[in-house]
């Protein structure tokens, strides 16, 4: 599943990646307006990612997200082992620890995913599987 976020979210646009017979929901991004977070507004769009993916029998829902924490350890850890703290709960992660938080799991982590400085361009793919196929 490597891939960058270009290519999977066809620069933003999702039409010619877009497969409406797929068996996947990707979530593209989600982003709060500052002064309406803290108000359970993402968590409320990422349940009802979920909700879309038992409601159409879909597998599962895949991401692409951020570790925006990770320029503050990457001088004393490698990559793998941030995402390792993170999932642990060791180490707070702005985007991968809520995501964490939502059920989601990694499943992979992609260099040259984003070209993000705070992430060292890494991209971190989760995943929630459908509990109703599984």
């Amino acid at each position: 599943m490597v891939h960058t976020w270009e290519e999977v979210a066809d620069n933003g646009f999702i039409k010619k990646s877009h497969q409406p017979d797929g068996d996947t929901l990707y979530g593209i991004d989600v982003c709060v307006r500052p002064k309406f977070r803290g108000e359970g507004v993402a968590k409320a769009l990422y349940e009802a990612r979920k909700e879309y993916v038992v409601h159409h029998g879909l597998k599962r829902f895949v991401a692409g997200c951020r570790i925006p924490n990770f320029h503050e350890h990457a001088q004393s850890m490698p990559v793998d082992d941030y995402v390792e703290k993170v999932v642990a709960g060791e180490i707070e992660d702005l985007v991968l620890s809520f995501i964490i938080k939502q059920g989601l799991r990694v499943k992979q982590i992609i260099p040259n995913y984003l070209e993000d400085e705070e992430s060292h361009d890494y991209g971190v793919i989760v995943e929630w599987k459908n509990p109703n196929l599984s």
